[in-house]
């Protein structure tokens, strides 16, 4: 298979990698709203993977996301790989496991709950995985959801 080369070579900052296809988009924009609407990026979208079929990857020059706002990426998109560059050398991140109130930038599916209609409430929610499922649960209405219905509603807002 002949190679291609996507982006040119950063030296420091961070790339997501492993985003579901066309979905890479939607996590730029969720990392804008979370504090880091001045950076300087490229969203390469559909690239081929040999374990996605199809992915998009997020190339942030000169940025370095804040722990937290990883946690919020992988609350959507437990598979993705975070991958920071200091000087050329690259350290790779995943967040695995349970994840419990996370701030996040992306809104409650449930148009009842006080963190849809309080300005002054942060969105939060956690993760689990069950029987093989991720489950994200609001933290203010208790509310279970699946990550497909999330991201319905991120679709449905943005």
């Amino acid at each position: 298979m002949k190679q291609y080369k996507i982006f040119r070579p950063i030296v420091t900052g961070t790339v997501i990698d492993h985003l579901p296809a066309l979905k890479g988009r939607i996590i730029d924009l969720l990392i804008s709203k979370m504090g880091f609407p001045e950076r300087t990026g490229l969203v390469a979208r559909m690239i081929e993977s040999k374990r996605l079929g199809a992915k998009d990857v997020i190339v942030l020059e000169g940025t370095f996301l804040h722990p937290v706002v990883m946690a919020s990426i992988a609350l959507l998109v437990p598979d993705a790989t975070f991958n920071r560059l200091r000087n050329g050398r690259i350290a790779k991140i995943q967040i695995e496991g349970d994840l419990y109130d996370i701030p996040a930038s992306f809104p409650c599916p449930n148009p009842d709950c006080i963190s849809n209609n309080d300005p002054e409430c942060q969105q939060k929610f956690s993760a689990q995985t069950v029987e093989g499922k991720r489950v994200i649960t609001c933290s203010w209405c208790e509310r279970e959801f699946d990550i497909e219905e999330i991201w319905r509603n991120i679709k449905t807002k943005f």
